[in-house]
Formats: C-alpha cells, structure tokens, sequence
C-alpha cells in the first residue's frame, strides 16, 4: 500500500512537470521605435534579421517581420538570446517595395543602431545588436 502511495506521488510530480510552462529565461523582447516620418498613408516594414547571411542577401528572408501603420513602435516578443539586425523602410506608396531610382532610395529607410553609408547598405558588423536581457530597445530615426 505504502508503495502504491509513493508511485502516485510520482507520477503526480511528472505530470505536473510535463504540463508547466516553458521557461522564458533565455528569450527577449526587442523593442523597435520609430521616428523620422509621419505615417499619412502607407506603412512602416520592419524586418528582424538573425543572421549576417540574411542580412547580406539581396531577397532578404527576415527571422521576422511585421509592419506599422498606426504606430511608431513593435515589439518583437520571446526572441531568443543571439545577434540581431534590423532593416526598416517607410512604404509611402504601400506598394511593398523600397521604391529607389538608379540604386538610391526614394523612400525613407533605417537600419538598427542608426548606422548609415551614402553610397551602400552599412555592414553587419555597423547593425548587429546583441540579445541576452529581457528587454532590448532599438530607437530608429528613417532617413
């Protein structure tokens, strides 16, 4: 009897165990804010990157991606704990391009940490941000 007891006991701590929440201790949110355009019509894209292979691809395939259009700031939730980037572009004509002109931007854009270059996309290196707190903010000025 006292063996069944114990067996029960266990298997109560199993299932209790099994069905508890995930911990979150090695995930963050990334909060992106934005200023530097007012959003009349259109939309704000913001693609978070995860990799210098993605950020350095011509067709980008973000880690994750959303947009804005009556907002200036988005949280990326649960994020896990690595190195990011962040490319944004105000989408004035909401026609899901960066719309440019022999190579130059016609519409407003931004990247994490403000870093800029005139005449090429900035370096991984000049973007990347590290993740390893609960909470990371990323304030962006789209030029």
């Amino acid at each position: 009897m006292k063996k069944t007891g114990l067996h029960i006991l266990f298997l109560c701590l199993c299932i209790s165990i099994c069905n508890s929440e995930p911990s979150d201790t090695n995930k963050g949110n990334i909060t992106v804010s934005v200023e530097g355009c007012e959003l009349k019509e259109g939309k704000i894209i913001i693609a978070l990157l995860n990799s210098e292979k993605s950020y350095l691809s011509l067709d980008v395939r973000p880690y994750q991606y959303t947009y804005l259009r009556h907002a200036y700031s988005y949280t990326f939730k649960n994020v896990p704990y690595g190195t990011y980037a962040l490319q944004l572009y105000y989408d004035e004509n909401d026609n899901d391009k960066l719309d440019t002109s022999f190579g130059i931007p016609r519409e407003k854009y931004g990247f994490s940490n403000n870093a800029r270059k005139y005449f090429s996309k900035p370096s991984y290196r000049e973007v990347c941000f590290p993740v390893r707190q609960a909470v990371v903010t990323q304030h962006i000025i789209l030029k």
